[in-house]
């Protein structure tokens, strides 16, 4: 019998239990809103069923960071993200990625000024 692969990226552990996480990215934009692919490539798309996958973490070419419940999109093959705002998570910058300023868009993101950006240590 071949190994059967998972179709989760991450597993997560937390108050809610371990969950299954598939991360996708985008930089589709169209109709004023990201387009992201919920589904896997190949010769076609196949989408994910609720025994695969029990999140999907999205980071939009804004680099906003989505975790939408598969319940919330379950058998979509790609969904626009203005009507999943709910799901949209805050603003991170981690500790290691020096000083931040605001973008025009009002996210935040590391200043080019910063040690790391001017080649120091």
């Amino acid at each position: 019998m071949a190994p059967r692969t998972a179709r989760y990226d991450l597993l997560v552990d937390g108050d809610a239990g371990v969950r299954r996480v598939q991360v996708k990215t985008t930089t589709v934009r169209t109709q004023g809103s990201w387009k992201v692919y919920l589904s896997s490539t190949g010769k076609q798309r196949r989408t994910y069923k609720p025994d695969e996958s029990d999140d999907f973490f999205v980071i939009d070419g804004g680099v906003s960071i989505y975790l939408i419940p598969y319940a919330a999109v379950g058998g979509l093959q790609a969904i626009h993200l203005k009507a999943y705002e709910e799901y949209r998570l805050p603003p991170f910058v981690g500790p290691n990625l020096g000083a931040t300023s605001r973008s025009a868009a009002g996210r935040k993101e590391p200043r080019k000024d910063s040690a790391r950006g001017r080649g120091g240590a």
